[in-house]
């Protein structure tokens, strides 16, 4: 029977003896899979990756001047290194200027500028039993915060609270989704 790989996405012929095989005996497709394999493991298992950090830790102390060595003899290497560090500088810069502002990143306590939006909240209702495969639907009131919310809550002494505020509560009657003014 043929399959196809998983890296290359060749066919080729799977052994019976490994029915669960998904890439092919190309030296390339083997090193990926190991590849992958190591990724995945040293995410997932934290002794794998304690293990792996001491045995580079032990290496590197057996091997002190091995990096100054290195970068002496290959100096297109630091020309390299050093112009992706520099454009790794920019990109922290900008993502640091945009943080600053607040234009992309959300935080559940920063106060947007005043506009004339006001929020809407949307009630998650459960409904009733044979309309759902799942009978436990929970009783919470979820609200969409628009930028803007400060006019909606201006009374509120700070955003944590106007946060809170919006977030909580339960709701009554059961029936469809609607939106509620808030």
């Amino acid at each position: 029977m043929s399959s196809r790989c998983t890296c290359c996405g060749r066919r080729w012929e799977w052994r019976p003896q490994n029915p669960h095989q998904r890439y092919c005996r190309r030296a390339f497709c083997q090193n990926e899979r190991r590849r992958r394999w190591r990724k995945a493991r040293l995410k997932a298992d934290l002794d794998y990756r304690s293990n792996q950090y001491d045995s580079q830790k032990r290496w590197l102390e057996k091997h002190p001047g091995y990096w100054r060595d290195y970068r002496d003899g290959h100096p297109e290497y630091v020309e390299r290194n050093r112009v992706l560090q520099k454009a790794r500088d920019r990109l922290k810069a900008d993502l640091t200027a945009v943080t600053r502002t607040g234009a992309v990143l959300a935080k559940s306590d920063a106060c947007p500028d005043k506009s004339d939006e006001i929020s809407v909240g949307y009630e998650l209702l459960p409904a009733k039993a044979a309309d759902l495969a799942k009978s436990a639907a929970s009783k919470r009131v979820f609200r969409l915060i628009p930028i803007g919310y400060s006019d909606f809550l201006a009374n509120s002494a700070s955003c944590k609270e106007i946060t809170r505020g919006t977030l909580a509560g339960t709701f009554g009657s059961a029936g469809p989704c609607r939106p509620r003014s808030p």
